[in-house]
């Protein structure tokens, strides 16, 4: 929920509508490292809470409440749905055809790929996934914490 989240995602979409050859390269590995964040701390700290029954345990006694925030960081970042912030990771390596062949590093082709418009408009679609996965999560975690409280 953090201001900071609005500004990179808004950064991202600038950088994306202004992509030229000279700024290819530049742009290519900035995409990449942005989505190297999301796509593993995500999955790592969804994998941690999920698996970890003395974390919710830890957090509350509720056991509907523990359900809720199980599936919330199941369904917005691990699960195989299509909108899961793990799987939207690797589509946006793919955009640019990055993957454990490359290193997860960008390639000549990645800085020619980055160039070409339905790209663009892809990678913003999908980083505004990563992005509205992240509030859903914020939202429902601020719902949960309310309720503890009571």
């Amino acid at each position: 929920a953090d201001p900071s989240h609005d500004a990179l995602e808004a950064e991202i979409m600038n950088n994306l509508l202004h992509v030229t050859p000279e700024n290819a390269a530049e742009l290519s590995y900035k995409m990449m490292g942005i989505n190297g964040v999301p796509i593993e701390t995500r999955w790592h700290a969804a994998e941690a809470f999920i698996s970890c029954d003395n974390l919710l345990s830890d957090l509350c006694d509720d056991e509907e409440l523990q359900g809720r925030l199980s599936d919330l960081f199941l369904t917005r970042y691990i699960e195989s749905n299509g909108r899961e912030t793990h799987g939207i990771g690797w589509k946006i390596w793919e955009c640019l055809g990055v993957g454990p062949n490359t290193g997860y590093m960008p390639t000549e082709e990645s800085f020619m790929l980055i160039q070409k418009k339905e790209v663009q408009e892809e990678l913003m679609k999908l980083y505004k996934i990563v992005f509205e996965n992240d509030r859903i999560v914020s939202g429902e975690l601020e719902k949960c914490l309310l309720t503890m409280k009571r």
